[in-house]
Formats: C-alpha cells, sequence, structure tokens
C-alpha cells in the first residue's frame, strides 16, 4: 500500500493509430531519423504512426529547409507530430523522451533510476557529440565494398572522439550498474 490518499498511477494513454505523425529523412543516412523510427516503431509498432518520408536531395539549400519548416519549427528531422496533443516535437532525444512517456510499457529506458541516468548520459552525449568523427565518417547503412577512408581517420579529434566512445563502452560494461535495470 501506499500513502493514504495517494492514488494509482494513471493508465498509459491510448495511442490511436493515425494519432502521430513522424517525420523524417532518409534513415539510411541520418542517424538522427533512425533513432527516433526505431524508439517509435519499438513502442508503437508498424500500425502505431504514420511515417512521412522528406527527400533529403538538395542538403542545406534553401529549398529544403523551407520544406523542412512546414514539419519542424528548425528545419531539420526528425520532428514528431502528436495530432491529438496538437504539437511537434523536434530533436531525437527529446522525442524518444516523449515516446517512452507515452508507452511506458515498451521500457525504452532502464527501470532503474541509477541505470536509467547514466543511460540517458550517454544518449546525450552519443547524440550530440564526436563532431569530428561524423564528418570524418558519415552515416551510410548502405555503403557495401566501399573501403573506409582511414585518412579522414587521422584528422585532428578523430582519434579523441574515438578514445571518448570506446571509454563510454567500457564505463558502460564494467560500472556497478551493468546487467541491471532490465525491466
Amino acid at each position: 500500500g501506499g500513502a493514504a490518499g495517494a492514488r494509482a498511477p494513471a493508465a498509459a494513454p491510448a495511442v490511436l493509430p493515425g494519432r502521430l505523425t513522424l517525420v523524417v529523412g532518409n534513415k539510411a543516412y541520418s542517424s538522427w531519423s533512425l533513432r527516433a523510427w526505431l524508439a517509435l516503431r519499438i513502442a508503437a509498432g508498424r500500425e502505431g504512426f504514420v511515417e512521412h518520408v522528406v527527400a533529403l536531395a538538395g542538403a542545406g539549400s534553401d529549398a529544403q529547409r523551407a520544406e523542412l519548416l512546414k514539419f519542424s519549427p528548425t528545419g531539420k528531422v526528425p520532428a514528431l507530430f502528436d495530432a491529438e496533443a496538437g504539437f511537434t516535437i523536434w530533436e531525437s532525444l527529446a522525442i524518444c523522451e516523449y515516446i517512452a512517456d507515452l508507452f511506458p510499457e515498451a521500457k525504452l529506458w532502464p527501470s532503474d533510476p541509477a541505470v536509467r541516468g547514466l543511460a540517458r548520459a550517454v544518449s546525450s552525449e552519443m547524440h550530440s557529440g564526436f563532431a569530428k568523427l561524423r564528418e570524418a565518417l558519415p552515416m551510410n547503412v548502405r555503403r557495401e565494398g566501399v573501403p573506409v577512408n582511414f585518412v579522414g581517420l587521422r584528422k585532428p579529434g578523430v582519434g579523441e572522439d574515438i578514445a571518448r566512445i570506446c571509454e563510454i563502452w567500457r564505463t558502460c560494461l564494467e560500472c556497478e550498474y551493468s546487467g541491471r535495470g532490465k525491466g
């Protein structure tokens, strides 16, 4: 039992198909679009949202920005429109947090608060960091038979980014929280 007068937590909102529209770029080349799409697909399933893909041809052009501003106040993707709430959320990590709130049963974050805090810190750093590495090795999941540009890996800052990523993985694998928070 809880404290006197305490109420049970409200049930998760019923999310109807068509309520959520996720606007993304090409998921093969945009890690930001891919991560929001993956979270929503895991949480809501195939039928739980509408996916709207915006062609990213002409990246950085005024025409492309004008097209993206129709969906996102930043002129970037991804953006999630919630028709029931009547607003748009932009930024992939904010979208993932919102999805986790809408679909708590999906358990997108670890249940243990300490582990969840660590996961959020790591996710934030991965989301916004490593600019030199991203520049040297942009995302391309369709890449086949094309050798990695190892010259790019020797550019200033790339080695430091890689070392930091390795440090993050070591921290997560070796810390006292490893294996906690599942469920």
